[in-house]
């Protein structure tokens, strides 16, 4: 019967879209609409509108729902028949809003989507801005409310149970007050199956439950309790539950959803963190501050954990092509103020955005003070693998190309021995015929095949390398050679008499001309170019900012000295570059990476030119308030590098940037904190191979980078208009240059001069096949491929820090005055009654994370450990002692047990933090252990169960129900950590746009290792109620719709892996065997008889409808999948008991 019942799952999901919460909608209002409102609407719809327009206020609740002289101006949940949603969409001449201009599509749409909701709108009344009790006054009433009192540690009430632990006097002291008595134990089935849930989020194994039945010794409980909490899956559950609250993804959603890279790695340390059980104040720490942590090592992997905390800084969403960039930098740190405040305090410090808070001892100076700490805070990649080993083998490489600098000198000693006769040979063949080119139209033409050995040295040799390079530059005027090929006189008349060795003299006169000419035209243009730096470690007069404010990491700290190269880790190439004096990321090797900033700058200049050479897609990138994407309006300031030659780079600043706060950044590939749409992630494990150097900036107003001169040496034009004497010119001034090269002091000009014509190819680039050199290199390389690539994870860093300004009413283009960075001013002020915690920022340079790490993890902070072990208390009971748990504020519930709430957060402190002794704590209660069966008296005097007399029935997470399925299957794949495994898209579903399509069963993997990326969520799992990763989720929503039955009878997944589950049992002897075996399976305990009688009338009434004859239905699979699926259908799979 139930396969008859099946209803495409598409249309399922249309219904899971009304689940909605009241707070969700609350915060929709608050970061949308409420700015919008007050940024198009206030000035003619407020209270502080010079004139009120048409009797509307829109600065109230009350003021929308009195509506004005046209009538009320919104209909809750009917956009089409508000007045308000007609005016702004200016569906009638007579009923325009704004007046002069309309709303942008977008800002209609927050408007349509907030009535649609419902239009909540929790402002009370208007804010005036006139009269009324000062700040000071609002915060001495504002601090007296319970969260900001001191933690203080009460006595344990005394009980008539002398053996009753702490947090059960605690409860029972408040239920006896309100006569009630606690409900009997739960049973031993039921009990093992909630705390399997409770701390792993799976079901356990039969074979332990019947053991721990089994056993009749009096700790028998506490013992699972250990077993439980020491299980490598406690940590993948209590991460999902951490993930709620810093809005975990894989992607940044918005447009293209693009990727967050290597996101997985924090959702891996979460897993193994909450496993080793780390002290909470150290995993805070680690969340603010821990790329300015020592570090911690985990021996195993090879990596340092710490800086893997910040990477929840990045799990925002955002725009990537925004045109206000200031806004948008607003927009993302709101939502990281709104999830660290939400996360480590339970306050909405969000809502002091635009104003003073409402109705919480919070201003908009404290939040304008921790928006410079965010501000301040740059995007990073961290490379967290032991640096030490990562450089291990650098001494032996640097010591490697000694040797290899001087054997290649040796080598191109001998090629200069040739070279006279060779460049006249080449010389005189340049004007010969190419070979002809292939009939094929696309076919490319053949090049030219040497008739040697590779690295020969001879005549014939030099004199093959030197015509092709004078080809090549014949047919590309910027080639460093082309003045030779100009030189060069046009093939001889016939019969005409000719000079082979004379120069035309117009032709000599013209190249020496050029030369100075380039020269006056850089001394003009001079007074263009304000240089913002030069690395060239020299007189850094005249220069905006000298190299060692710029902010380096790795290779980049150090300028190298001139003519250092990168040796090329394979192919026939020896060395990938030689370059002048500059700051380098990979001469030693391209795994290395390494970051280099700028410190910040305003844009009062149209153009910026950066010297900088780089290989394989490595950047220069423009940061506008600290605006990491690359969409289409950026992409001109954020170049990509391909050619490891120096050359300048020029970067337009659009007209809407000027006056923003900016910096640069020089970064090889892997750096980059965006790589932007990836369908399939899978593509970021690459070789690392990337790297990167630059040598100047320069600021100026006039199109035209600065000029560099020619690489060929001016002393090469003082010889005679010959070419016996130009050929013996460019042989002695090559030999002076690889000499200072060979002994490591040649200058930039010489550094260039020999990189060029190694990159023309008349310099040998290549090894001998029996040659020194070729062992040298081959040496290096093996070694070179031993360096790991680094373990890159996203995160933050400390580099230049600011204060930021006010914002009134939340618009930064009225910026009031600045407001130094700080911590909350309520937890600040010393008071008799109050706590004080130290949250001045004392060190000016750095952003304040170590100094708000400090005062969140201060034991005298009335809010951490409250708010931590509520919390905890939640996941164990259902419902938090403030059940508001990510709001301690006015807004929020009071606790239902506040002495039982402080104790528990005193407790905490004193364990050292520890979260697995505190779920000991509460799981060794008695109140964990009682049953589900309420009381008359309860139901009556307590029907939320806010006194515990009993314990609450509660529907599995969404996470927990799928992997149950995978369970009972026999599918689910234990295996931990790694890449985020693709989901399955739906039919109709798949473009070029999309991600990869993964399996519909994620091979197996448990729920908290499929891919969370922002814009594809897994459907099963939303239909249950998985949060969206956008909004801190303390307490995720528990629906009761349609649509999760429908998923349950209908989805393809649930379906096969019911499936499976009748498969495991099928190989059992009896009929009743089986059924034994599913009850045991799916539901943790032995079935009754009576449920056996059901299931086997169930058996038959299906084989009858399947026209299966009388017996039939002990062996026929279809039968036994339709009762596991009904199985997984019942409320005792769904709850916990």
């Amino acid at each position: 019967m139930l396969g008859r019942w099946r209803i495409v799952l598409p249309c399922v999901l249309l219904l899971v879209q009304a689940g909605t919460s009241r707070a969700e909608d609350s915060d929709f209002f608050k970061q949308r609409v409420q700015p919008l409102l007050e940024r198009r609407c206030y000035e003619c719809h407020s209270h502080r509108a010079k004139e009120l327009q048409g009797g509307l206020t829109l600065d109230s609740r009350s003021g929308w729902v009195k509506g004005g002289d046209s009538g009320t101006a919104i209909v809750p949940g009917k956009p089409d028949d508000s007045l308000l949603i007609k005016a702004v969409r200016r569906t009638s001449k007579d009923l325009l809003m704004p007046p002069n201009e309309k709303l942008k599509d977008s800002e209609i749409e927050v408007l349509v989507e907030w009535v649609r909701r419902g239009a909540v709108d929790p402002r009370e009344s208007p804010d005036t801005e006139l009269g009324g009790d000062s700040w000071a006054e609002k915060l001495a009433d504002r601090r007296k409310h319970w969260c900001w009192q001191p933690v203080k540690r009460p006595a344990v009430p005394i009980v008539a149970d002398a053996s009753a632990t702490a947090i059960d006097r605690f409860l029972l002291a408040r239920m006896n007050s309100a006569g009630l008595e606690p409900s009997r134990d739960a049973g031993r089935w039921s009990l093992a199956r909630r705390l399997s849930f409770v701390l792993t989020g799976l079901p356990p194994e039969p074979s332990e439950v019947e053991k721990f039945v089994a056993d009749d010794s009096p700790n028998v409980f506490d013992k699972l309790v250990d077993c439980t909490l020491a299980s490598p899956h406690f940590g993948e559950h209590w991460a999902r539950h951490w993930m709620d609250l810093v809005r975990y993804s894989d992607t940044h959603g918005s447009e293209h959803d693009p990727l967050i890279p290597h996101a997985w790695r924090y959702r891996d340390y979460l897993v193994r963190a909450f496993n080793a059980d780390l002290p909470y104040d150290r995993l805070v720490r680690e969340h603010l501050t821990g790329d300015l942590l020592p570090p911690r090592w985990n021996p195993t992997l090879g990596v340092n954990e710490s800086p893997i905390g910040t990477s929840w800084f990045r799990f925002v969403e955002f725009y990537p092509t925004p045109i206000d960039v200031k806004n948008e930098e607003i927009v993302v740190i709101d939502a990281q103020i709104d999830a660290f405040s939400k996360t480590f305090q339970g306050l909405t410090i969000a809502c002091a955005r635009c104003h003073d808070h409402k109705f919480d001892a919070i201003s908009a100076q404290d939040f304008a003070a921790l928006y410079g700490i965010f501000a301040s805070t740059r995007t990073t990649m961290h490379r967290v693998n032991d640096p030490i080993a990562q450089h291990a083998f650098d001494p032996q490489l640097v010591e490697l190309k000694r040797p290899i600098r001087r054997a290649l000198a040796e080598l191109w000693r001998e090629q200069l021995t040739h070279w006279p006769a060779a460049i006249l040979a080449a010389r005189d063949k340049v004007h010969e015929p190419d070979p002809p080119k292939p009939a094929e139209k696309d076919k490319p033409a053949a090049p030219m095949l040497p008739p040697f050995a590779p690295g020969a040295r001879s005549l014939e040799a030099e004199s093959f390398r030197w015509l092709a390079a004078l080809k090549s530059a014949k047919s590309k005027p910027t080639e460093s050679l082309t003045p030779f090929t100009r030189l060069i006189p046009s093939p001889p008349i016939a019969g005409a008499a000719t000079n082979a060795d004379a120069i035309e003299s117009k032709l000599w006169t013209d190249l020496t001309n050029e030369r100075h000419a380039s020269g006056e035209r850089r001394s003009a243009s001079a007074g263009r170019f304000r240089w913002f730096v030069e690395f060239t470690d020299t007189d850094p007069s005249g220069l905006i900012t000298k190299g060692g404010d710029w902010f380096a990491t790795d290779n980049f700290q150090q300028t190298s000295v001139t003519g250092e190269f990168a040796v090329s880790p394979n192919g026939s190439s020896i060395l990938t570059a030689i370059l002048p004096r500059s700051r380098s990321s990979h001469l030693i090797s391209n795994k290395h990476g390494g970051t280099l900033r700028s410190p910040n700058f305003t844009l009062d200049m149209k153009f910026i030119s950066v010297l900088a050479g780089g290989t394989n897609n490595a950047r220069v990138r423009l940061v506008i308030e600290n605006f990491v994407a690359d969409g289409v309006l950026f992409t001109q300031v954020m170049p990509l590098l391909n050619e490891p030659r120096l050359r300048w780079i020029t970067l337009t600043v659009r007209e809407a940037w000027a006056g923003r706060r900016a910096y640069l950044e020089i970064i090889p590939r892997d750096e980059m904190p965006y790589p932007g749409k990836h369908p399939d992630a899978r593509i970021l494990n690459t070789d690392g191979r990337s790297g990167v150097a630059v040598r100047a900036v320069a600021f100026h107003d006039v199109a035209g980078a600065p000029e560099l001169l020619s690489p060929l040496p001016a002393e090469l034009w003082s010889a005679e208009a010959s070419w016996s004497a130009l050929t013996k010119q460019v042989t002695t001034l090559v030999g002076d240059a690889i000499n200072a090269w060979a002994d490591e002091r040649c200058s930039d000009e010489q550094a260039r001069f020999i990189d060029e014509l190694l990159r023309a190819g008349v310099l040998l680039n290549e090894a001998p096949a029996d040659h020194e050199l070729a062992r040298l290199v081959a040496r290096y390389r093996e070694l070179e491929a031993q360096i790991p690539v680094p373990t890159r994870v996203g995160g933050v860093t400390d580099e230049q820090s600011f204060d930021e300004h006010l914002f009134p009413r939340g618009n930064h283009r009225r910026a009031g005055a600045t407001v130094p960075r700080r911590y909350l001013e309520v937890l600040g002020k010393s008071q008799s009654e109050i706590t004080n915690v130290r949250f001045e920022i004392s060190d000016r340079v750095g952003s304040g994370r170590r100094e708000l790490a400090d005062a969140i993890v201060d034991p005298r902070n009335p809010l951490t450990a409250r708010v931590m072990v509520n919390r905890m208390w939640q996941h164990v009971f259902g419902v938090g002692l403030v059940k508001t748990v990510d709001n301690f504020g006015v807004l929020g519930e009071p606790p239902s047990h506040p002495e039982l709430l402080d104790w528990l957060a005193a407790e905490f402190v004193q364990s050292g933090w520890s979260t697995k002794h505190m779920l000991r704590l509460m799981l060794t209660s008695r109140a964990f252990q009682l049953s589900t069966e309420a009381s008359a008296a309860a139901r009556e005097r307590d029907p939320n169960n806010r006194l515990l007399s009993h314990a609450s029935v509660r529907r599995l997470e969404a996470e927990s129900l799928r992997d149950s399925l995978l369970f009972v299957a026999g599918r689910l794949d234990r295996t931990q950590g790694g890449l985020g495994v693709p989901l399955p898209l739906r039919t109709g579903f798949k473009d070029f746009e999309n991600p990869l399509s993964g399996p519909p069963d994620g091979n197996g993997r448990r729920s908290l290792y499929l891919e969370a990326r922002r814009n594809y969520p897994q459907h099963l799992l939303i239909a249950f109620d998985q949060p969206k990763p956008v909004l801190t989720v303390g307490e995720r929503n528990v629906t009761n719709v349609p649509a999760q039955s429908l998923a349950l009878l209908n989805d393809k997944f649930v379906s096969v892996q019911s499936g499976l589950l009748a498969d495991r049992v099928r190989s059992l002897a009896t009929p009743e065997d089986r059924i034994r075996a599913l009850w045991s399976i799916a539901f943790s305990r032995l079935i009754t008889e009576p449920e056996m009688t059901r299931a086997i009338e169930f058996l038959k009434s299906q084989a009858t409808v399947l026209g299966i004859a009388a017996d039939g239905w002990q062996s026929e699979p279809t039968v036994w999948n339709e009762l596991a699926h009904a199985l997984v259908n019942t409320k005792e799979f769904l709850y916990l008991r």
